[in-house]
């Protein structure tokens, strides 16, 4: 039996769009948070975020 392959696909979404996935262990405190928007405002995204559509 084959196996699906993915197609990936790169689209333009909203900040206020996305939703927090509730069980994620990772946290950041106000300054690493602060230090993450310092970050993409000077450099921009390095790498474009994944994002689980099925969620």
């Amino acid at each position: 039996m084959q196996k699906a392959s993915l197609t990936w696909h790169t689209e333009v979404r909203k900040v206020d769009d996305l939703v927090p996935y509730e069980k994620n262990p990772r946290t950041l405190s106000d300054k690493q948070q602060k230090d993450l928007e310092a970050s993409i405002t000077k450099f921009n995204l390095v790498e474009i975020p994944a994002i689980n559509s099925r969620r």
